[in-house]
Order: structure tokens, then C-alpha cells, then sequence
């Protein structure tokens, strides 16, 4: 008859072993996904859908001004599962992180010159106009 209490230590040991397996198999696949560059624009839109670019917490608030503790709650619980992913994703591959929030945060200022310029050219246009009637 087999010794329970070394069956169980067995029994532990591959389930340590499995686990371990598992974490470095996603380590690898977050590093992965981050080498690349579209792998890192998909990564910070998953950021920025779950509310991790944000240093403030919103609050959810209807037209009376009473408070959606709901929504409010739902959108924190967003926010800790993005909290989340990004330390595993700095845990993984800090290095393709910071690249991935450098390049992240040119393409935010190309948009919003862009938005600027547009902005700009839709006055000035508008002025033109006027000056013409």
C-alpha cells in the first residue's frame, strides 16, 4: 500500500511543475507579442480600454447628478484587470514596455497635431468665407 502523505507530496510537486510550465510558457508569448510593433499597438489599446492610462479614478454620474456607484464599480473592476496585464507584461518584457509607451505616446501627439491642424485650416477657411460675403 502506497504512502498517502508521499502520494500527495507527488502530487504537489507536479502541480508546482505545472504551474511554473505554464508561467514561464506565458512569459514567453507576452515577450513575444510585445517584440513586435503591432503586437505592442494591440497591447496598449487593450491599456487603454481597460482605463490603465488614466491617473484618475471616474466616477459615473447620470444627468441629475446622482452617481452610478455601478457603473463607477464596473469601470474600476476594468481598470485592476488592465492593472493586472500590465504588470504582468512589465514582469515579462520591461524593455518591449517602455518602447510600447514611447511609441504610444508619439502617435498620440501626431494625432493630436493632426487634430490641430485641422482644427486650424477648418478656421481659417471659415474666415475666408466670411471675408468673401
Amino acid at each position: 500500500m502506497r504512502n498517502p502523505d508521499t502520494t500527495n507530496e507527488a502530487k504537489q510537486g507536479r502541480m508546482k511543475k505545472a504551474d511554473e510550465t505554464r508561467d514561464y510558457q506565458e512569459s514567453m508569448d507576452l515577450k513575444a507579442v510585445l517584440a513586435t510593433p503591432p503586437g505592442r499597438r494591440v497591447m496598449y489599446r487593450i491599456l487603454e480600454m481597460a482605463g490603465c492610462g488614466v491617473m484618475t479614478t471616474e466616477v459615473t454620474v447620470y444627468a441629475d447628478n446622482q452617481i452610478d456607484t455601478h457603473g463607477t464599480f464596473a469601470e474600476l473592476g476594468e481598470r485592476n484587470l488592465g492593472e493586472k496585464l500590465k504588470l504582468d507584461w512589465l514582469s515579462a518584457a520591461p524593455g518591449h514596455f517602455q518602447v510600447m509607451m514611447s511609441e504610444a505616446t508619439v502617435a498620440l501627439a501626431k494625432q493630436l497635431a493632426n487634430r490641430q491642424a485641422e482644427e486650424t485650416k477648418q478656421t481659417v477657411e471659415a474666415e475666408d468665407d466670411d471675408d468673401i460675403t
